[in-house]
């Protein structure tokens, strides 16, 4: 039975980093570089003027889940939802 040790030049050699196959010298195919903008403007028509105090994201993926928020008066360590 041979095992080959993983520490062995050949095996380190294998080894190839996820950056050493992406080739910089092509333009991203999914990329927008107004898509920050685009966003922005978005949200700004639908607070349709109104500010927030806090944006809740999910706490595992940041995923958003509401994009107005105001401090709970009687618990400060806590947000209400607006709408």
């Amino acid at each position: 039975m041979d095992s080959e040790d993983p520490s062995s030049s050949s095996a380190v050699d294998q080894i190839v980093s996820d950056d050493d196959e992406i080739c910089y010298s092509i333009k991203p195919e999914f990329y927008d570089h107004c898509s920050d903008d685009k966003d922005e403007a978005w949200l700004e028509r639908r607070r349709k003027g109104r500010s927030s105090d806090a944006i809740l994201s999910c706490r595992a993926c940041f995923t958003t889940l509401c994009i107005d928020c105001q401090r709970n008066l009687n618990y400060p360590n806590s947000m209400l939802t607006i709408g």
